[in-house]
């Protein structure tokens, strides 16, 4: 039976999309009245085959395989000969069922072939607006007779909602009916398990469990039905047993159907029941914008494809690029492609004059006309390339009395970028301290000074002062709490213990402000705490507790799961580990397929931390393939870490840190990564080439401590001392470690001592000031030719226990054989300590050595 008919037989069956809309719509204390069962006519626009194409793609195989010529022959006359010839096993009223059965003889194959049709396929545009009605809580439950995995897809690219999906019987009952999380039931199964039901006699009934979870859905929830015909007993056959009680369904049954449909007879019988209804619909993707419109006042596009923030560019092409995933077939939907059309132009502008390395919150493209845009792009074009002059007469040009404030603001942000990129700090402060003057409580502009500023205790300034207009500005305590943990590098006792309780103040502040799981701040925290609350317990429950914290919000995030690798020893015992790949594993089960790669990484860092080569080699190798890490430098930057640490691959970790800075925008650690691996290499021109060519890209104290490294490695140790002592006025944080390491390197070890000593006199040789005495006890037995004081080198082994710090002082007692064992521990997850090993003067005694040289050139 056509729709056409149906709708005349059973007029007052017949709803319209505005009365389906008044029903989900009426909700009480915004709980759903409905769940929404999605059947294959769902994945069309999204790039699957429907049963139609693939029943006379397999018809047409069939009887050619019968040796007959289908060019000739209508789909009916193609029916017509099965029918007479194949009455065994044809079923034109189950055609999908008894032609997939026949093509594919066993539930595995048909299982990789549904794989192979659902591959490529991506969320349409229907998609977006389900999952922002889930998000709106008008529904809140799929189920689904598909076997792809869009849905969930969808909600991984579209929402910030994370859903439970459930695919196979024996999981189900742990879904409850109550649950706020948004729930996808797949009543077939999942193209990922063999056991999918695909063919008649497998949909004739569902599994136990499935069956039974449907039912009591039934007994509290309507049920809109879409994209789904009815064509298997399975669902048919429960539905007409559940109409007949009215305990069942009391908010009814609106089944969706496209126009000119065929109507299966047995669904047509269904529409005779009580509490059951059809809608007229042009389609899955029409359907939910329409009712998303109505629910948000006619608004066309949900939020988070409007906003730069949220919106992903990746999945906005592929939407835009084809006209069957985002359908232009309502004025709806028109006017949804032609605005999200227009953000993205606008976005491509404003991405162009965001300055990558700015902590200001990117801007929206929706703050400028299209011509403020141009002038921010061609300026924007410049600071890339350098053209900092030629930027700021531009910049001075268009700074005109009737200027817009939002682009005089932004214009006036880039004329710092600008000076800062000329090294003009005082140009740039002057600047800011003007835009303070017009808004002396805007609390972003005290941070954006501090950022311009060298001098601690006038950054200090600027962080309290961005804090005292706004208390709970995130940002002003994560960069006091970062002030702090910096402090804490250069002082012992009770002014470290001091800089560690303001930090750990001052970040407990900022995960209050902001306590979602994506907060940086909880890192920073975690590591904080980890590195430096010295009383074990305290440390385990306050760590655990963080850590507790965020899995309340996202078990399986991926800042939690890093947070807990940190945690990961060499020596953690095995089921840990194991329990901790576990969740890797169903993290990685249940996230888009494009951030894959990012839980590789965690599984390759755990490797590499527990020391499991193979397993590691086998991660690295396959992410060494991947074209990702092209463009994501965390990936980039993790493979370079392991390739050199635990393989002493110097070569792939040289070509993946070239391939990274030439591909993608400038990334800070990948950049710094290639510039010392060079200096290992003994490349150094080509390490002073890449250094002065991305130094404008760098600040002022990084380009100095590189440059401090370069003239190291060519011995070049009186500038070398100059760059330390250059960065301690800047800084006004004096770096006694690196001076009087440099001065050991340069033979002037009395200096290095009677330097050491006044500084550890002023500590009391706190154990605490490890390094420092290491080097002067190093410093006094090269320039007195007295014996290390055995005590004081005790008390410091009492502190640090790390290899390092151990091997140091071995070989400092003469202790030989200690320190070489020291150095082989290290070497096993940390091949790039053979170019310490070999320039600390500590171990100068040992170069000669056979041992040594085994461990550093064999490895």
């Amino acid at each position: 039976m056509r729709f056409e008919e149906l709708g005349k037989q059973l007029e007052s069956k017949k709803r319209t999309l505005g009365d389906l809309a008044r029903y989900v719509g009426t909700r009480t204390d915004g709980t759903p009245n409905y769940t929404v069962l999605l059947g294959a006519g769902c994945s069309v626009t999204s790039g699957i085959r429907p049963a139609t194409v693939l029943c006379d793609t397999w018809r047409q195989e069939i009887l050619h395989s019968l040796g007959e010529d289908t060019t000739k022959m209508t789909p009916e006359q193609q029916r017509q000969s099965l029918r007479e010839k194949e009455s065994s096993w044809y079923d034109l009223q189950r055609e999908y069922s008894s032609l997939f059965e026949k093509r594919y003889d066993l539930q595995r194959q048909r299982r990789m072939f549904v794989e192979n049709e659902v591959k490529d396929a991506v969320p349409s545009i229907g998609y977006l607006y389900l999952t922002a009605l889930v998000e709106q809580d008008y529904f809140n439950t799929v189920f689904t007779t598909n076997f792809d995995d869009l849905v969930n897809e969808a909600f991984f690219l579209y929402s910030q909602k994370r859903p439970i999906v459930c695919a196979h019987d024996s999981s189900i009952n742990s879904i409850t009916v109550t649950s706020r999380r948004p729930k996808i039931i797949k009543l077939h199964g999942d193209y990922l398990f063999d056991d999918i039901k695909a063919t008649d006699r497998e949909t004739e009934s569902l599994d136990q469990n499935m069956k039974e979870k449907f039912i009591e859905f039934a007994k509290d929830f309507g049920l809109v039905v879409v994209g789904y015909a009815g064509g298997d007993r399975s669902i048919i056959d429960l539905l007409t047993v559940l109409l007949k009680n009215e305990d069942y369904f009391k908010n009814g049954i609106y089944w969706c159907i496209r126009k000119h449909s065929d109507i299966p007879e047995e669904l047509r019988r269904l529409f005779w029941k009580d509490r059951i209804y059809f809608v007229e619909i042009d389609g899955f993707d029409e359907l939910f914008s329409e009712l998303y419109s109505k629910f948000n006042n006619g608004d066309c596009l949900p939020a988070v494809a409007t906003k730069t923030e949220t919106r992903n560019d990746a999945v906005t092409t592929l939407l835009l690029q084809n006209e069957s995933r985002f359908p232009t077939t309502t004025p709806t939907l028109i006017s949804a492609r032609q605005r999200l059309t227009r953000l993205t132009k606008r976005k491509a502008l404003a991405n162009q004059i965001v300055n990558p390395e700015s902590k200001e919150k990117a801007i929206q493209s929706s703050d400028f006309t299209d011509d403020e845009l141009l002038v921010l792009t061609r300026i924007q074009r410049l600071l890339n390339e350098q053209s900092y002059k030629g930027a700021i007469e531009i910049l001075l040009l268009e700074q005109q009395p009737n200027i817009r404030p939002n682009f005089r603001r932004r214009m006036l942000l880039l004329q710092i970028d600008a000076h800062v990129g000329l090294r003009d700090f005082t140009a740039a402060i002057k600047v800011l301290e003007g835009l303070i003057a017009e808004e002396p409580k805007r609390a972003s502009w005290h941070l954006r000074k501090a950022g311009v500023l060298f001098d601690r205790s006038e950054k200090y300034k600027c962080y309290e002062r961005a804090l005292a207009l706004d208390d709970q500005y995130q940002d002003a305590l994560s960069a006091l709490a970062d002030w702090h943990i910096d402090g804490m590098g250069n002082v012992v006792g009770p002014d470290k213990a001091t800089h560690f309780e303001k930090a750990k103040e001052y970040l407990y502040r900022a995960v209050e402000v902001n306590p979602k799981h994506t907060n940086a701040s909880w890192s920073t925290l975690h590591r904080l705490l980890l590195d430096h609350e010295k009383p074990k317990p305290k440390r385990e429950s306050e760590l655990n507790r963080i850590e507790e914290l965020m899995e309340k919000q996202h078990r399986y995030s991926w800042q939690l799961l890093n947070l807990k690798l940190s945690r990961m020893l060499p020596d953690t015992e095995a089921k840990k580990r194991e329990g901790l790949l576990s969740e890797i594993a169903t993290a990685k089960e249940r996230d888009a397929k494009d951030n894959c790669d990012w839980y590789e990484t965690l599984s390759l860092r755990l490797m590499h931390k527990c020391g499991l080569r193979q397993e590691a080699e086998d991660i690295c190798n396959k992410l060494f393939k991947s074209e990702r890490r092209k463009n994501s430098s965390y990936l980039a930057d993790t493979l370079i870490t392991t390739l050199r640490e635990f393989f002493g691959d110097d070569q792939r970790a040289k070509l993946v840190a070239e391939d990274y800075l030439s591909a993608e925008d400038f990334d800070f650690d990948v950049f710094s990564k290639l510039f010392y691996l060079l200096l290992d290499l003994n490349e150094h021109s080509t390490a002073l080439t890449l250094l002065e060519k991305h130094k404008p890209r760098i600040s002022v104290k990084s380009e100095k401590v590189l440059f401090r490294q370069y003239y190291e490695k060519i011995k070049s140790f009186d500038a070398a001392l100059s760059m330390v002592r250059e960065l301690d006025t800047l800084t006004g944080k004096p770096d006694v470690m690196t001076e009087s390491y440099l001065l050991l390197l340069a033979g002037r070890s009395a200096e290095a001592k009677k330097l050491l000593q006044t500084y550890l006199e002023s500590k009391n040789y706190s154990a605490e000031a490890a390094a420092e005495i290491v080097n002067f006890e190093l410093a006094k037995k090269l320039s007195t030719g007295a014996k290390p004081d055995n005590g004081r080198l005790d008390e410091v082994l009492k502190f640090d226990v790390t290899p390092r710090t151990k091997a140091a002082i071995a070989a400092l007692r003469g202790h030989k054989t200690d320190a070489l064992a020291q150095i082989r521990d290290i070497m096993k997850t940390d091949k790039t300590f053979r170019f310490e090993a070999m320039s600390w003067p500590v171990f100068q005694d040992l170069l000669s050595d056979d041992t040594f040289k085994k461990l550093i050139y064999g490895a």
